[in-house]
């Protein structure tokens, strides 16, 4: 989604919890994805939410900015946001709900959905034994959305694939 938003994308920063294990093997996988389409990621590690807005400083030859689906950094959201306003620089998110709030973009499973569809097989193996489809994550389940007034700000033109298929929001 970052080349086809942004062909230019060369630098991507990421900031993560690095008492976090989950967050320290999710950054490694990014940063081995990225480098395969010849991008490089500058990783940051906090520990507390105090740091996001001063880790940024150290951002500023990025291209765009990622979260993962690190807790530390999701419950601080809108500083994260913020801060990448600050500096101009997009933000692509991994959990939908921050396009709402103020990211440019991602592709992420709607987890209130996806706890839903868990908790139903859940209830139906409790019911019956067994459960139809144990199949919890499909492809369907999973939705791009991009913010198009970030879209705009960014100077950036959602290329038509994007703009048939996905969710495009006019975030105020």
């Amino acid at each position: 989604l970052m080349k086809a938003l942004d062909p230019d994308i060369n630098f991507i920063g990421v900031l993560f919890n690095e008492n976090d294990p989950l967050s320290v093997k999710e950054v490694s996988d990014f940063t081995d994805l990225c480098e395969k389409s010849n991008i490089a990621v500058k990783s940051i590690g906090i520990t507390d939410p105090d740091q996001i807005t001063d880790s940024f400083k150290s951002l500023s030859t990025i291209d765009a900015i990622h979260t993962l689906s690190d807790p530390l950094i999701l419950k601080n959201a809108i500083s994260l946001i913020g801060s990448s306003d600050k500096m101009g620089i997009p933000l692509y998110a991994s959990d939908n709900d921050l396009v709402v709030r103020g990211a440019l973009a991602s592709i992420s499973v709607h987890y209130e959905d996806y706890g839903k569809k868990a908790g139903r097989t859940a209830l139906e193996i409790l019911m019956t034994g067994s459960a139809t489809n144990t199949s919890l994550l499909l492809e369907s389940d999973i939705s791009t959305y991009i913010s198009r007034d970030k879209a705009t700000l960014h100077s950036i033109i959602v290329p038509q694939k994007y703009s048939e298929s996905s969710t495009i929001l006019t975030v105020q």
